[in-house]
């Protein structure tokens, strides 16, 4: 019987052991992946989505729609001189310039980034370098890439970068820094039309 038990004995130990181990790794892979951050569109922007992408007499008014993948975004923007193209409203076009042969376009927009219901740009902050952003215009569907932020003094003037290439240019205030407004730069990589 004491031969039963020695050997009986260590072996429930070691198991012990390699159970606990293998708990141990699984918790550790658990907080070590990263979990995707689901971010979800408001109710109002639902409805404003299927409001703006079924009526055709909207879509005439539309310059394009702003695409952002990464962070659940696709929003109508508004030509300049539609009621529509206000930042308390929507995502608003502060300037476009876009040349049939898309080597010289720039489009600037702005959009709150607060917690109401039209902080478009709420999540902003949350853009990755070389995120795709994609910009709908006309019949082209025109792929950038994130790659710069910079924060600048709430002036009421805002100097943008130039650039040789053609860019997207996002504004938003800061959610931390109370004068402070963040401009997000995007390069135009190519025409997926």
């Amino acid at each position: 019987m004491d031969r039963i038990h020695t050997f009986i004995n260590p072996w429930i130990k070691s198991k012990k052991k390699i159970v606990t181990i293998i708990l141990v790794l699984s918790l550790c892979l658990f907080l070590c992946f990263p979990k995707k951050k689901e971010i979800t569109l408001t109710q109002t922007q639902k409805q404003d989505m299927d409001r703006y992408f079924t009526k055709e007499e909207i879509k005439k008014n539309l310059f394009g729609i702003l695409e952002i993948p990464n962070l659940q975004l696709k929003n109508p923007i508004y030509n300049k001189g539609e009621k529509e193209n206000q930042v308390d409203k929507n995502i608003q076009l502060l300037e476009e310039t876009i040349t049939k042969d898309l080597k010289s376009n720039v489009i600037v927009l702005a959009s709150h980034s607060g917690n109401g219901i039209h902080a478009y740009f709420k999540n902003l902050h949350q853009i990755k370098e070389n995120d795709s952003i994609y910009f709908h215009h006309q019949e082209k569907k025109l792929e950038y890439r994130f790659f710069k932020m910079e924060e600048v003094e709430k002036t009421g003037t805002i100097y943008l970068e130039h650039y040789e290439f053609p860019c997207l240019i996002l504004i938003t205030c800061s959610k931390e820094k109370e004068n402070i407004q963040e401009v997000y730069y995007a390069k135009f990589i190519k025409n997926m039309t």
